[in-house]
C-alpha cells in the first residue's frame, strides 16, 4: 500500500470545515443575542460625554500593552506590561512576554523605567 497523504489531507480538511461551520453558527448565534440588547446600567446623570485630547497623547514603550497599574503609598504608580520592552524598550529590544515598571512624578514631568524583577 501506497500512502500519498491525500487521504490524511481529506480528513483533515473535513474537521476544519467542521470547527470552521460550528464557529460561524455559534458566533452568529452570539452577535444575533447582541443586536437591540440594552446596557445593564442606568445611563449616568453625571457623565454625558467623554472627549479624548490625542495630542497629549505620549506612547513611550511601543510593543506593549495590557498595562494594569496600581498606586502606591510612595506616592509612585507601579505597572505590570506584557509583550513587549516596556519603557525604554521596543518591540524587539528587551521584548518579554511580562515585566515590571514604576511611573513617578506628575502627568505633565514624569519619569518612567522598567524595574528588574
Amino acid at each position: 500500500m501506497v500512502f500519498d497523504g491525500s487521504h490524511l489531507i481529506a480528513v483533515i480538511w473535513k474537521r476544519v470545515r467542521w470547527v470552521v461551520t460550528l464557529f460561524c453558527i455559534v458566533s452568529g448565534s452570539w452577535l444575533h443575542a447582541q443586536q437591540g440588547k440594552v446596557s445593564p446600567y442606568p445611563e449616568s446623570d453625571v457623565i454625558t460625554d467623554i472627549q479624548f485630547e490625542w495630542p497629549t497623547h505620549t506612547r513611550l514603550a511601543p510593543g506593549s500593552d495590557n498595562w494594569p497599574v496600581t498606586w502606591a503609598d510612595d506616592n509612585a504608580q507601579y505597572t505590570v506590561w506584557g509583550d513587549g520592552g516596556g519603557f525604554g524598550g521596543t518591540n524587539e529590544r528587551g521584548r518579554s512576554s511580562i515585566g515590571v515598571a514604576r511611573i513617578a512624578g506628575d502627568w505633565d514631568q514624569f519619569s518612567a523605567a522598567n524595574m528588574s524583577i
